[in-house]
């Protein structure tokens, strides 16, 4: 004899009655949290503490290769830090900047002879893709947290201990984050190029305490490679800024070139 479909499932657990046969609660786990939101809250973190950041900015092309580094201390929680930016090959090869009181102080640019620039921070604009404006090593951490489709990849070693990988990408807005007006129409034209669809890789790698150690973004198009790698060490130690003497500043209204970003 057939069996209706409603009764198959009002059977189910089906059996004699009594006591033992009420009706128990039912119990869940919580719900692991993504990769994806484990990746995006270690960004978050990070960009509550301090650090010694070191970071590489690679350019390369079809005839060129460039490196430009930035070093030195800085702490996200307080908006405060001292970097140092070093482009051997440039005509310009070393810059200072000095982050704090919502300023940077700049020092070896192309416009400042001697003494220190003053620009406000938030109104320092992005003239390279992938490039943080003035070097901000906070504006790297915003713009990786916007990273989507992220997965889990094969465990690694960062500053000599274990640390997971992360790898996801960041779109466009992300990509186009302050930056200035002329390189946006260039960025644009250059999704259009590759079929609107422009995206960037983007790392992330957290030690065995789940803090963040390690950056990367990269973009590539046609010959055209940029990669910057930003690691940080020292998580949580104290850092000093010191702001120049005042009769050394000039108040200047944009910063532009290699060096600045």
């Amino acid at each position: 004899m057939a069996i209706a479909p409603s009764l198959l499932l009002c059977c189910v657990g089906c059996g004699t009655s009594g006591a033992d046969d009420a009706p128990q609660k039912a119990t869940h786990s919580p719900a692991a949290p993504s990769d994806q939101a484990v990746a995006r809250a270690a960004v978050t973190a990070a960009r509550n503490t301090s650090a010694r950041i070191n970071e590489t900015i690679r350019m390369s092309d079809a005839t060129h290769d460039f490196e430009i580094d930035v070093t030195g201390g800085f702490d996200m929680a307080k908006d405060t830090g001292t970097i140092a930016v070093d482009f051997p090959p440039g005509a310009i090869s070393h810059m200072d900047e000095v982050f704090a009181g919502g300023n940077v102080y700049l020092r070896g640019t192309e416009n400042l002879k001697d003494g220190w620039g003053k620009i406000p921070r938030d109104k320092a604009e992005v003239h390279y893709i992938l490039r943080a404006p003035l070097n901000d090593p906070e504006f790297v951490l915003q713009q990786i947290a916007a990273m989507t489709g992220v997965t889990k990849e094969s465990p690694e070693t960062i500053n000599g201990v274990p640390a997971t990988h992360y790898h996801g990408g960041v779109g466009f807005s992300a990509l186009a984050l302050r930056m200035a007006p002329a390189t946006s129409r260039q960025l644009a034209a250059l999704g259009d190029a590759s079929g609107g669809d422009l995206r960037a890789d983007a790392d992330v790698w957290t030690d065995p305490q789940g803090r963040l150690v390690r950056t990367r973004t990269s973009v590539h198009s046609g010959s055209s490679d940029v990669t910057v790698v930003m690691t940080l060490a020292d998580i949580g130690s104290p850092v000093k800024a010191s702001v120049p003497p005042a009769d050394s500043v000039t108040a200047i209204t944009a910063a532009s070139g290699v060096l600045p970003g």
